[in-house]
């Protein structure tokens, strides 16, 4: 697992971020992948419900 330190300029405000690394199969990539587009649909259609 790698860690990178990065800085973050946002309006004028600085934020140290820390983002983690990690090797993946392509499988397990595809199940990320797979979980985090359903996670954004049913966002994505609760925001649509609200309007």
């Amino acid at each position: 697992m790698l860690f990178y330190s990065i800085i973050v300029c946002c309006t004028g405000h600085y934020f140290d971020t820390q983002i983690e690394y990690t090797n993946l199969a392509p499988a397990d990539f595809e199940q990320e992948m797979n979980n985090s587009k359903s996670t954004f649909d049913k966002l994505f259609s609760d925001s649509q419900e609200r309007e």
